[in-house]
């Protein structure tokens, strides 16, 4: 589906990555010491952390992707030790729940081990940056001779997702190029045992004369979101995908489809920012 409008600059004192990773939240698994190296926050009455978490991989030399096309979960921390549900594609099927262990060094360094792979084991390894505490770089390997098996280097480079909760406004434009304008509110829950975090809200759509208000209800996994309304008044419905586009969500990539022959319906996208 072709866009009409183009995409607004992003604020540059955010880090963006368009290609590599995303990685665990490092602002709330560790800090910056003064060895410069990356300190774990608390002892062991550190309450569990869990974030929303995506991960991409490519191959430095040929510039392709592996086999296991990105990962998009919960990872949790507790302390030094790790644990996250993740989904994927490619060698997988995407319902599938792949979970991973591993730990946090004293220095920042990160292992994740899989657990569940058919006749894989798929091992991330990295640190965050001391620089950037949002910043994860590291590499990927895959083991065993299953449908996911991988001999090149895998490269994973990412950063951390602040919850997806705040009021976001913009222009919506639909393939037909009629535009609307939105308001979408937006609250992130906990996330459950297949590792996607409960999304609620409201979105208040505005198109020519025609105003619906919607309640949301969705799921989070990385920084994708996909999302069912259901009209406040009566029974239609329509559908939401978005993906957050920066560290903390001050502008989300948002596609609405809202079925029907109503004077609301279409196919619309835009770029919401945040209040």
């Amino acid at each position: 589906m072709s866009r009409s409008s183009a995409r607004p600059a992003l604020p540059t004192s955010r880090i963006l990555l368009s290609s590599g990773a995303f990685l665990a939240a490092s602002t709330l698994l560790a800090g910056c010491g003064s060895s410069g190296g990356m300190q774990v926050k608390g002892n062991s009455q550190i309450a569990t952390v869990t974030t929303s978490t995506g991960i991409l991989f490519s191959d430095p030399q040929s510039g392709s992707g592996s086999p296991l096309q990105g990962l998009n979960g919960a990872l949790t921390a507790q302390a030094s030790v790790l644990t996250a549900t993740f989904h994927s594609s490619g060698c997988v099927l995407p319902s599938a729940d792949l979970t991973f262990t591993g730990n946090k060094d004293a220095n920042g360094n990160i292992t994740l081990s899989s657990t569940n792979l058919p006749q894989n084991t798929a091992v991330i390894t990295g640190q965050f940056s001391t620089d950037y505490p949002n910043l994860f770089l590291g590499g990927l390997t895959i083991s065993g001779s299953g449908p996911c098996a991988y001999t090149a280097g895998i490269a994973a480079r990412g950063t951390e997702y602040a919850p997806l909760t705040g009021t976001f406004t913009g222009a919506l434009t639909s393939a037909a190029s009629t535009h609307a304008a939105s308001t979408l509110t937006l609250t992130q829950g906990a996330a459950n045992a297949d590792g996607y975090f409960s999304e609620t809200g409201t979105l208040t759509f505005t198109a020519g004369s025609c105003t619906t208000s919607y309640n949301l209800s969705g799921l989070l996994a990385g920084p994708n979101l996909s999302a069912t309304l259901t009209a406040t008044s009566g029974t239609a419905t329509a559908t939401l995908t978005s993906t957050t586009q920066d560290v903390s969500p001050a502008l989300i990539d948002l596609a609405l489809t809202i079925p029907g022959s109503g004077c609301d319906a279409g196919s619309y996208t835009g770029y919401p920012t945040a209040n």
